[in-house]
């Protein structure tokens, strides 16, 4: 497969804050020729052995080496899942891969090729995966740290280069982000005293990453309406955008006509504002839809492409 192959999906991932033994130069180094696998057969498909690692106490494991390249002063490279910055042309790509499975060192059947790009403090790492038929290339959509049935890219970062322990990441191609070591969270901020006993509810990002999420009173048989509607941006700045709220629920954006709904299930009504992207703010906020003569109650919702309410 040679990189004018169509249907080319890319994926790039980053770790912040990570100690990296890179030259400070771009180089690619052409590692030692690996031994070569001999075909496997129909017939010895019953007899195929698991792949085994290569590890370096045996004589015939040869470790592969490629440099990364340092960025210049005032590059900076979009974590979005494109490698659209000029800064990428530069790098040295590598495509030297073999299987795993089903075919242990054979040839891969489709291309991949993958760069290292970092600075002080982060390191990046770009990849390109081809498709012979992008139609089959399987993009499920899933949630954190479920990868599901989608195809991905995994990166292993033996940071303690001891060959037993390692960071995990990886992206899929549907964008779903999965990390493993430790399972671990680390909490950010306090929306709201622990003394007024709301847990978080309903939350979405809106159209530039900025989170907005809910609070409501656990026990809704209480019917209090101690809730309230919150923007948290990147930086952990947060702004409160609505109070006495019961549930909120269906909290959904339509950035191509600048709209935010949102719905406070108990009250059976659906809201609808104008919302700026840009700068976050919400305003003329009105109705949208009565629930209350339709069944069941209102509560998770999005937008298609069309720009209609679910």
């Amino acid at each position: 497969m040679h990189l004018t192959s169509p249907g080319p999906w890319t994926a790039l991932a980053a770790v912040v804050v990570l100690t990296v033994g890179i030259p400070s130069t771009a180089r690619a180094v052409t590692p030692s020729p690996r031994p070569q696998e001999v075909p496997i057969s129909a017939a010895q498909e019953d007899t195929i052995q698991e792949w085994v690692p290569c590890r370096r106490t045996l004589p015939s494991c040869v470790s592969k080496t490629l440099g990364g390249m340092r960025l210049e002063p005032g590059e900076s490279i979009d974590v979005d899942g494109r490698l659209d910055e000029g800064l990428w042309r530069r790098a040295a790509f590598s495509s030297d891969f073999t299987q795993r499975s089903p075919n242990p060192g054979a040839p891969p059947t489709e291309h991949t090729e993958f760069a290292f790009v970092y600075t002080e403090t982060a390191l990046y790492i770009g990849a390109r995966m081809y498709a012979e038929d992008p139609s089959q290339i399987r993009a499920i959509m899933s949630r954190r740290d479920d990868g599901g049935d989608s195809e991905r890219l995994i990166i292993n970062i033996d940071s303690y280069q001891n060959r037993r322990t390692y960071y995990s990441i990886a992206v899929t191609a549907a964008g779903s982000r999965l990390d493993w070591f430790t399972g671990e969270t680390t909490p950010w901020i306090a929306l709201e005293s622990p003394s007024l006993g709301n847990p978080l509810n309903d939350g979405r990002t809106d159209p530039t990453g900025r989170f907005v999420v809910g609070t409501m009173w656990p026990d809704t048989s209480e019917r209090k309406t101690t809730g309230s509607l919150y923007q948290v941006d990147g930086t952990g700045a947060v702004v409160t955008l609505a109070t006495d709220i019961g549930v909120p629920n269906g909290t959904a954006f339509d950035a191509e006509r600048g709209r935010m709904y949102f719905a406070d299930t108990p009250t059976q009504m659906v809201l609808v504002a104008d919302y700026d992207a840009d700068t976050g703010e919400r305003h003329n906020v009105r109705p949208f839809l009565d629930y209350g003569p339709l069944p069941g109650k209102p509560d998770g919702g999005c937008v298609d492409a069309a720009g209609c309410y679910w």
